[in-house]
């Protein structure tokens, strides 16, 4: 029963890389939708953490302002450095 529990660990973990691997090779944008999205917040005051503010993927406006819209969701992976600099931003 051990045995076969670690095989399939094994087996998942050996298809978990095999995925990661495959994502990282992959290039070019990928259109998503806002349900793909991850978690989105604002911040109402940039110096103030306590101001954080979800924002509905389908309701900008409520958070972002009058006007706000999505005109396309992309993503891509590149081969550039990660981008830096939000310490700087959001000091706190």
């Amino acid at each position: 029963m051990v045995a076969s529990f670690f095989l399939i660990v094994a087996r998942l973990h050996a298809a978990q890389r095999r995925l990661l691997a495959s994502v990282a090779r992959t290039r070019g944008p990928r259109r998503i939708t806002p349900a793909d999205l991850p978690d989105l917040v604002t911040f109402a005051d940039a110096n103030g953490p306590k101001s954080v503010v979800e924002v509905n993927p389908n309701d900008l406006q409520a958070s972002l302002g009058q006007n706000v819209t999505w005109n396309e969701i992309t993503l891509e992976m590149t081969d550039e450095p990660v981008t830096t600099g939000i310490v700087r931003k959001l000091p706190w």
